[in-house]
């Protein structure tokens, strides 16, 4: 198909190798955040987003320190003590979320059944992808 340009196959190879047009500070503008916030929110936001990714990442851990983050970040985000500058609740007022909302929406995600395991007794279909792949291949070569 043309697409509606009119370059040729060569000219098509010759523009992988031109130099870009964009400088790197243009470049790497793509990946900063849009809005500003300033370097406390920045903080809390770090902590919010660590202790998200320790309860949601180390829910089903079977190792000792990986439940032990588990732990720590499930009992953080219970806690309703909101006179502690960098408690759960009070990180979420100042960003503008609700705590309960946030609180409700992680220990709902936590309870779902796990879906995008690469193990073969949590997939809804049994067996991995690679094993589906692999017969998927084999039908076809009948």
């Amino acid at each position: 198909m043309n697409y509606g340009t009119r370059l040729t196959i060569e000219d098509k190879v010759a523009s992988l190798f031109q130099l870009d047009p964009v400088l790197p500070a243009q470049y790497l503008e793509t990946f900063q955040r849009k809005a500003y916030l300033p370097p406390e929110k920045e903080l809390m936001l770090a902590v919010l987003e660590d202790a998200v990714a320790c309860f949601q990442g180390y829910a089903r851990a079977r190792n000792v320190k990986s439940k032990r983050l588990f732990v720590d970040a499930a009992e953080w985000i219970q806690e309703k003590n909101t006179e502690w500058l960098f408690s759960f609740e009070h990180i979420c007022e100042w960003l503008g979320f609700d705590p309960s909302y946030v609180r409700a929406g992680l220990i709902k995600g936590k309870e779902m059944p796990l879906t995008r395991s690469g193990n073969a007794e949590h997939r809804p279909t049994g067996g991995t992808t690679k094993g589906r792949r692999k017969r998927k291949k084999i039908r076809l070569a009948a």
